[in-house]
């Protein structure tokens, strides 16, 4: 028979029952990590539906803010950011015109005292004040104007206007919107007005004008020096001649291909050419398109157009729907207020 073998660790019935401890012990460990990491990802879980839950009500807050916020809402808020942008705007005018006081009373110290007078007549800083409140009043705001003239932006630039050899000169440039629009646009412009309470708020802007009278600004530029010159609500102040001698003076002056563009009330609208026109005391007549455009023509400007500009809103319309009678009067004294005529340098 053979012989018995030695007893060693590990084998026999023993060594199975260690094994089959260790396992067990194994697998439990592993269930408990197992039942740890559950326990973790439900905490995790009512977490996440804690916090989805509250940004689901933070959403809903919100929602129900904006549909609160109506649209008469947002036009009150309009309407005030109005308010204060014209607040502003004559802000700006009663400090020009204080400075321009304050440099008279400067210059007036050093020269000698004149005798008083019973009565005296405005003063040109009394007259050039009350036409800055007239134009904003009976021709709009600042931002108002701004938005207007932003339309003829392009046309310039695509005519190479405003570079530093083409620059533009505005004529009767006014509070200066349109030289602010063309200096935000990148082009470079300069203006000229007679107005001194006008010429302060336009350097007070950093816009560069100087105190000049349009013909002579335009005698004063050499021979195809300019790249546009533009004036709005400027032609109808003048007489006739002088507006020709203008267009013929801005002719020379613009280099090839350079704009001409004149913007002033259109009186084919009854409602401007009968009564609006009228309220600006300065006015001299009213120029219809065709004439306009024909005196351009005959002065030698090319690719002479008329763009008709600024119709009445059609809460002033009669109900066309009634018959021809009510369409052509909505054209006749509701059409456009104004016209720019532009020509250009052959």
């Amino acid at each position: 028979a053979p012989a018995p073998q030695a007893w060693r660790p590990g084998g026999g019935l023993l060594g199975k029952a260690l094994r089959w401890a260790k396992s067990l012990l194994l697998l439990q460990r592993t269930r408990y990590k197992v039942h740890t990491l559950e326990q973790a990802q439900r905490d995790l879980q009512t977490q996440l539906n804690s916090v989805s839950a509250a940004l689901r009500n933070e959403i809903t807050r919100a929602s129900q803010e904006v549909e609160a916020f109506s649209e008469s809402g947002i036009d009150a808020l309009r309407q005030e950011i109005a308010t204060w942008r014209q607040r502003q705007d004559l802000l700006a005018m009663e400090i020009a015109f204080q400075q321009s006081r304050l440099n008279r009373a400067l210059a007036r110290q050093t020269a000698a005292p004149a005798p008083l007078t019973p009565g005296p007549a405005p003063g040109p800083d009394d007259l050039d004040a009350l036409y800055v409140s007239f134009e904003e009043v009976f021709r709009g705001t600042r931002e108002e104007i701004k938005g207007r003239v932003r339309r003829h932006v392009e046309m310039f630039a695509l005519a190479g206007a405003g570079r530093a050899d083409r620059p533009i000169l505005d004529l009767g440039c006014g509070r200066g919107e349109w030289l602010e629009v063309l200096r935000d646009h990148g082009l470079a412009a300069r203006g000229i007005d007679l107005n001194t309470c006008n010429i302060e708020i336009c350097r007070s802007l950093g816009l560069t004008v100087a105190h000049d009278d349009a013909l002579a600004a335009l005698k004063a530029c050499p021979d195809n020096s300019l790249g546009g010159v533009s004036a709005f609500h400027l032609v109808e102040h003048l007489p006739f001649e002088v507006l020709v001698a203008m267009i013929d003076e801005a002719l020379r002056a613009l280099a090839e291909g350079g704009i001409l563009l004149f913007e002033t009330p259109n009186p084919e609208s009854l409602m401007v050419g009968g009564r609006n026109f009228f309220f600006d005391p300065t006015h001299r007549h009213p120029i219809p398109p065709q004439v306009l455009s024909f005196v351009l023509e005959r002065r030698g400007f090319a690719a002479v157009e008329v763009v008709r500009l600024h119709p009445y809103g059609q809460e002033h319309h009669l109900d066309a729907s009634q018959g021809q009678a009510e369409a052509l009067l909505n054209e006749l004294l509701f059409g456009p207020q104004d016209y720019a005529v532009i020509g250009r340098k052959p």
